[in-house]
């Protein structure tokens, strides 16, 4: 029994939610002692039943439903290809377990499950929704503990994670010559000229253009801000090339004048061109290599990213030949009395020569 005297007073000692917890019951008599250790181990037991049978009723899957509902479609953009997305990986392994069931063991051989089907990036983002589940669930009073702060976490497929996929010059043309639809090719030319996400290209609206100042308007951007693009020869031909239609406000549209869903349109020219591992996206990573291939400085790129650290810029700075060179020259050049003041070696002038 947890009831000791320490002293002139006893104590009592308890687990409570896996806390070891000591405390002095202010009394000299044990039996009093006793009945207040007692009635606290009886609180804490219903407590803990309270929460299972609360926990009980609700299963992840019906939960995954109240937290698209009331979280992920009311406040995230990408809901749709982000958390819908994972969960229709997450609901078919936890999707009959009770909330209070699911453990960090269990997500770890979630994990090891995946492995056997996709890189460690597409997992470390399905755990990361997961997370964010049981957190609204705590937040939402439904559960009281993550499972997921004992989890192991990896940084994921770093080959993955630093991709850079980008176009060789005959690629872009060949890209270019399949695009039949004239629209995909308009909408090809402009990711390539500036940059632009997916889904910045499908909400471009016409009151964004401004021809006169050479520039449109990102209203809303991935991470949430607005940005400005210069558009160059190429970006405005493309554009002027591109029909406005009566009834819609959005630069590329479908008949109804809804935005253009170009998917299938651009899967079929990359078959056609016999491109191989090329996706939109990369239409980005490629408008950025060509960048820093030119010479362009990195806090310019990043500025023409919009990217919101260098850290994602940097993944593109292996593609200037002299990058670094460049960088160390400035230190030679800024240091030239050291340089002159110290003279070659008979080592180093035969390697001169040699070379």
């Amino acid at each position: 029994m947890g009831v000791y005297l320490r002293g002139k007073q006893f104590w009592i000692s308890y687990t409570d939610h896996g806390k070891q917890v000591r405390v002095p019951v202010d009394t000299t008599n044990r039996k009093l002692a006793e009945r207040i250790y007692h009635k606290r181990m009886g609180l804490i037991a219903e407590n803990k039943h309270l929460d299972i049978k609360r926990s009980e009723k609700i299963l992840f899957r019906d939960f995954a439903e109240t937290y698209m509902q009331r979280h992920a479609i009311p406040y995230k953009k990408s809901w749709n290809r982000g958390d819908k997305s994972h969960l229709a990986s997450l609901v078919p392994f936890f999707g009959q377990k009770y909330l209070y069931e699911i453990t960090s063991l269990m997500i770890e051989d979630y994990k090891r499950e995946r492995e056997k089907k996709v890189k460690r990036s597409s997992i470390k983002r399905e755990l990361c929704t997961l997370g964010t589940m049981f957190n609204k669930a705590i937040q939402w009073r439904v559960v009281q503990d993550n499972p997921m702060k004992d989890v192991v976490r990896y940084k994921g497929d770093e080959a993955d994670n630093r991709r850079v996929r980008y176009l060789e010059k005959d690629e872009i043309e060949r890209l270019l010559g399949c695009c039949i639809d004239r629209q995909l090719r308009n909408i090809v030319t402009l990711a390539f000229h500036t940059g632009m996400r997916k889904g910045e290209i499908q909400r471009l609206q016409w009151n964004h253009v401004d021809f006169r100042k050479r520039q449109l308007l990102v209203a809303v951007s991935k991470n949430g801000t607005k940005r400005y693009i210069s558009l160059n020869n190429s970006a405005v031909s493309a554009l002027m090339a591109q029909p406005k239609h009566p009834n819609s406000l959005f630069v590329f549209t479908n008949e109804e004048g809804r935005p253009y869903n170009f998917r299938k349109a651009f899967e079929t020219a990359i078959k056609r061109s016999g491109i191989k591992d090329f996706r939109f996206h990369d239409l980005r990573h490629t408008f950025a290599s060509y960048l820093v291939m030119s010479g362009v400085s990195m806090f310019t790129v990043m500025g023409l990213m919009g990217h919101k650290s260098m850290e994602m810029t940097l993944r593109y700075s292996h593609l200037s030949p002299d990058f670094q060179a460049k960088a160390v020259d400035i230190l030679d050049n800024s240091i030239t009395v050291l340089s002159q003041s110290t003279p070659l070696t008979e080592q180093d002038e035969f390697a001169r020569i040699a070379s």
